[in-house]
């Protein structure tokens, strides 16, 4: 753990308060159950679950394909772009929200002021070229569906 006892309390991170109070109340004498101190021990969790947490979010920011900038294709969409050319202008993807949906893409039109999209073939649905909904968060493109050989 980084030391940041030199800055104001203000500055100090939430984790560093936890950890430092968890030690004081550890190190106070005369006090019954110094070492199985429950508080002491809540603030040391709180910690660890922040950190776990902290982790996870930079863990994901940094694999999330939805991190990219918006109006450029990135990894996942990507595979959808690569998917619609090898298909027949179609790939069936999965929505946040649970629906499933057949995508194609539309190039962009700089003297029309078009930017490229994906959309439904009924235009029902559009999407950046990140995936990201224009209407709805929970129309955000989550998953490829692949499809099943019989």
């Amino acid at each position: 753990m980084k030391d940041e006892s030199h800055l104001p309390i203000e500055q100090q991170s939430l984790l560093f308060r936890l950890r430092t109070r968890a030690s004081i109340r550890r190190q106070i004498t005369g006090r019954k159950a110094v070492e199985l101190d429950r508080i002491a021990a809540l603030l040391d969790e709180a910690a660890d679950e922040i950190e776990r947490l902290k982790a996870l979010v930079e863990q994901q920011s940094s694999t999330n394909p939805a991190t990219a900038p918006g109006d450029e294709l990135n990894a996942f969409t990507q595979r959808i772009y690569d998917r619609i050319q090898q298909n027949n202008g179609l790939c069936e993807v999965e929505l946040l929200d649970g629906t499933v949906v057949e995508v194609t893409f539309r190039p962009g039109n700089e003297e029309a002021g078009e930017d490229p999209i994906f959309h439904t073939p009924n235009w029902k649905y559009v999407w950046h070229l990140d995936g990201v909904s224009s209407k709805n968060y929970e129309l955000n493109i989550v998953d490829i569906i692949e499809p099943v050989d019989f």
